[in-house]
């Protein structure tokens, strides 16, 4: 096509006045085509969509059949470039990607359109109200067509008309399990399916940093909840979000980058399957269950009841072990999943039992975790009467049979009992001090003590330290000071 190619636009308004007011000005313009010989238009309607910012409805290309040779079918031929194509030069004003419809997407240029019809011979019409057409005579561009220089042509009349092919976008519905029964929370449109990625959708995947669930083709689904809790027939149930599936009976789970199942028919530009049923399948466990991908979430969630499973390595470093934990007798489960909790500071803080679990009940599980880089820091308060001090459990409570729980794979490393003799008032000696726990045995727990040392610092005090005595095991630690000036 060369330079003289014209480009008309026509904004919807314009149509309008010139069918029911005045067509003088659009008729100078076509008529001034015709007189330069460039009769022959091709439209490309938007056919319910619309070009660029201002609302127009078709673009014009005209061409002079004078400047084409006749073919062997006594034909001329022309050829239709891509409205994107930069050999429009200047003339490129409104490229494809500016033709918009909302709730729809382009899928092409054809030559033919039809209603589509029912059984009944009804107008089939789509879920927003609008016809459904079926399409035929996709053009691929640059293509090259047959025009018959017998005929008269008018650059107002377009010899041939290419229409702009919509089609519903896709869905994907969300459903939620309440009650038993399968909910809506939303519906999603994918606005671009067809082309670059958008026949594919990527599923909600995990901030291993934040721990938050991120949502990158899906928002965040209607009222979606990651966790809830309730209590059935007298026992709490948690459930957490686990991931989506294709089917209601939750068997058939995708993750990851997903394929859409949706088909289009290039030769009618129509679209198959449009609809595609995602359902939120949970995990559920019985218990005030909580999942940890950082250390600000147990700060969050901690409690002497809940139990927790550990899902990325935790570094305390700027963060504190919860109190919760160090003050009060834990009954949960802590389940570490293989992970280390490292760079630990707890300090005691005048209470009975102190260590990174003040005590632990018979019914508490704490289990494949490593505790790494632990100091734990007796200093600032008296040991009072009845005491229990150790790095890791200052009471590990029996079964009602007076068993001690053995605990699988459990892990201290690179770890310090810190104990300063400020702590000691000198008529208190009914007290207990372990590296692992208080209780004055370590055998049997299938903890290793070798990970964990310590240090006693008295000189800068009014005491010496008289003895220091290791029990047969190594753990236990029995301490006898010294006034200064007693000596």
């Amino acid at each position: 096509m060369n330079k003289k190619i014209k480009l008309l636009i026509i904004a919807a308004a314009v149509v309008l006045m010139c069918l029911f007011v005045a067509s003088c000005s659009q008729e100078d313009v076509f008529g001034k085509y015709d007189e330069e010989g460039y009769k022959v238009t091709v439209r490309y309607d938007a056919n319910g969509g619309y070009f660029g910012n201002a609302g127009q409805l078709y673009v014009n290309d005209t061409y002079n059949l004078g400047k084409y040779r006749v073919n062997e079918n006594g034909m001329k031929e022309i050829r239709l470039i891509d409205l994107n194509d930069p050999s429009r030069g200047k003339a490129n004003m409104y490229p494809l990607e500016t033709a918009s419809r909302a709730g729809y997407f382009h899928a092409g240029w054809y030559t033919e359109k039809a209603e589509l019809k029912d059984e009944d011979g009804n107008v089939v019409k789509d879920d927003l109200g609008n016809v459904v057409y079926t399409y035929s005579g996709k053009i691929r561009f640059p293509q090259t067509i047959e025009i018959d220089p017998k005929k008269q042509y008018s650059a107002g009349e377009p010899a041939i008309t290419v229409y702009a092919a919509w089609v519903r976008c896709p869905e994907i519905e969300v459903y939620e399990k309440v009650n038993g029964v399968d909910v809506l929370l939303g519906k999603y449109e994918v606005s671009n399916p067809l082309y670059k990625d958008g026949d594919k959708i990527i599923l909600p995947s995990r901030n291993m940093e934040t721990g938050a669930l991120m949502f990158n083709t899906l928002a965040p689904v209607g009222d979606f909840i990651e966790r809830t809790a309730e209590t059935v027939n007298g026992q709490t149930i948690t459930r957490y979000f686990d991931g989506f599936y294709l089917d209601s009976e939750r068997q058939n789970g995708i993750s990851g980058t997903y394929k859409l199942p949706f088909v289009l028919n290039e030769e009618t530009a129509t679209i198959e399957n449009r609809t595609l049923k995602l359902y939120t399948g949970y995990e559920e466990m019985v218990g005030e269950w909580y999942k940890i991908y950082t250390p600000s979430q147990l700060e969050e969630y901690a409690s002497s009841t809940g139990s927790y499973e550990i899902m990325a390595d935790l570094n305390f470093e700027d963060n504190m072990w919860p109190v919760t934990f160090t003050d009060e007798t834990y009954t949960g489960t802590f389940k570490g999943n293989g992970h280390t909790i490292k760079n630990l500071m707890i300090y005691s803080s005048g209470n009975q039992h102190f260590g990174l679990f003040a005590g632990l009940s018979a019914e508490a599980v704490v289990e494949n975790v490593t505790f790494d880089r632990v100091e734990a820091e007796i200093s600032d308060v008296y040991i009072y009467p009845g005491g229990r001090y150790a790095l890791f459990a200052a009471v590990i409570e029996p079964d009602k049979n007076g068993q001690i729980k053995s605990f699988e794979n459990v892990n201290i490393t690179n770890s310090k009992l810190i104990i300063y003799a400020s702590a000691y008032a000198m008529e208190t000696n009914d007290y207990e001090v372990g590296l692992l726990c208080a209780d004055g045995y370590s055998i049997g727990l299938g903890i290793d003590i070798s990970g964990i040392s310590y240090e006693i610092y008295s000189e800068e005090y009014d005491l010496h330290i008289l003895k220091i005595t290791e029990g047969a095991d190594g753990n236990k630690l029995e301490l006898e000071f010294v006034l200064k000036y007693d000596e």
